[in-house]
This record gives C-alpha cells, structure tokens and sequence, in this order.
C-alpha cells in the first residue's frame, strides 16, 4: 500500500511517500518512516495524529492511497487570533 507522511512546521516540512503493508497502524507508518529522525523533539507517545484532517488514533488502520498527517501544537487560540485580527 502506498501512504503520504505530512508534518509541516514553521522552518521545515516533511513529506514522505512510504510503501506499507496491508493492515498498518499509523503508528507503523510513522515508525517506518525518517519523521522521528529528522524531528528528534517528537514523541511518538504524544503525537497528535489525522488521516486527510480528521483526528485518528496510533492505532487506526490506513488504507491505500491515504495521507496521514501528524499535527504540531497551535501558538495561538484560534479564536483569540481572529479577535486581534479584528482589532486591526
């Protein structure tokens, strides 16, 4: 099966095409994959994971073709952003 790995940061974006095996986890995806070496600050235990953004656990099974999707924590209340940015 073939399955995209997306995290997106401010200074850097990773993305990786991996070929998996039928019944992964996205656990399994994100193992088999270089996101934990290259973003050294992620654990696996905390990460907020999503298949085309919608929240999933570690231990949902992906299907071919999906997009799995490790989310990083916001900086601002999404609310409080639009309030200042009424402000202005």
């Amino acid at each position: 099966m073939k399955i995209e790995l997306v995290y997106v940061q401010a200074d850097c974006e990773f993305i990786q095409h991996l070929q998996v095996q039928a019944n992964s986890t996205i656990e399994d995806v994100v193992r088999c994959s270089d996101l934990l070496k290259q973003c050294p600050y992620l654990s696996l235990s905390s990460l907020d994971v999503g298949i085309y953004s919608t929240a999933a656990s570690l231990q949902t099974i992906v299907k071919d073709g999906d997009r799995v999707e490790v989310y990083r924590d916001l900086q601002m209340n999404p609310m409080e952003a639009r309030r200042l940015r009424a402000q202005v």
